[in-house]
């Protein structure tokens, strides 16, 4: 490998029977090694390939944003060979990150962690587009917001990425593992993919919830607009002198104007209301 690749003459030559034994069998390792590099590159483009082929499908099935959480988190976890993660997402505010799903880890850290300020050094930088890896703690000095935590949880190498869907930080998605781990550039790749696919499955799954909650709005306000229109007199009385016609016209199913007019000790008696 280190003679170069075979040129055109050099194969004609070893054809040829005029190239020395030793030139042909450094030739011959080079091409060998060069077609073997080739096979296991796209042997690991194939796994990376299955592997969010696997998260898309599980997410697909997943019913809504928690489960779609849930989900993402454990496929990320077994597909990188974790031990344990969390999956963070923004308040409203975008302020804070509140943690939503957790696997692999005991009550005690999670209760010591809890809520994390968007705005520290570790989740700045991932907010910011960053894959962060850290294959030791003892090794990553400022690089962890609850270092006593990770120390009693026995916690040693991460993995964390932002959650971003069409431009917009969601939340943050970390791995971890209790043992040293040189997180590869591949792994990255692979695991920035899964956040993204993660970051996709829990959009969608807001804008239905949404959707879901808009539709029920929408029936509990025509409902109530028929209320209201029950509230209106059907017809109106005869009170002579006097005839009486109304009509009320709402923009909306709710409206909030009332009318109704009454006999009261022989003397025609009429109200409106606008609520």
């Amino acid at each position: 490998a280190t003679l170069g690749r075979p040129e055109f003459g050099d194969l004609v030559r070893i054809v040829s029977g005029r190239l020395p034994f030793e030139r042909f069998l450094t030739l011959l390792a080079s091409i060998v090694s060069e077609l073997c590099e080739r096979e296991v590159e796209l042997s690991e483009q194939l796994e990376r390939l299955a592997a969010l082929q696997t998260v898309t499908s599980t997410l697909v099935s997943a019913g809504g944003v928690q489960e779609s959480i849930d989900v993402g988190l454990r496929t990320a976890i077994e597909l990188l060979g974790a031990d344990a993660g969390t999956l963070r997402l923004l308040d409203p505010r975008g302020k804070t990150l509140l943690p939503r799903a957790a696997f692999g880890l005991s009550a005690a850290y999670l209760e010591k962690a809890g809520p994390l300020p968007a705005n520290n050094a570790l989740d700045r930088e991932i907010l910011a587009g960053s894959v962060v890896a850290v294959s030791d703690f003892n090794e990553a000095e400022g690089r962890v917001h609850q270092p006593h935590a990770v120390r009693d949880e026995n916690l040693t190498g991460m993995l964390s990425v932002a959650l971003v869907f069409q431009g917009e930080a969601l939340g943050v998605l970390r791995i971890y593992t209790r043992s040293r781990r040189d997180f590869t550039s591949e792994d990255q790749d692979l695991f920035r993919s899964i956040a993204r696919q993660i970051a996709a499955a829990v959009a969608n799954a807001r804008l239905l919830e949404r959707e879901a909650r808009s539709v029920a709005v929408r029936e509990q306000v025509r409902l109530a607009g028929r209320v209201q229109k029950r509230m209106l007199p059907s017809e109106l009385p005869e009170i002579p002198p006097f005839s009486f016609g109304a009509v009320c016209v709402s923009s909306y199913d709710v409206g909030g104007d009332f009318y109704d007019v009454f006999d009261h000790k022989g003397r025609a008696a009429f109200m409106v209301g606008d609520v």
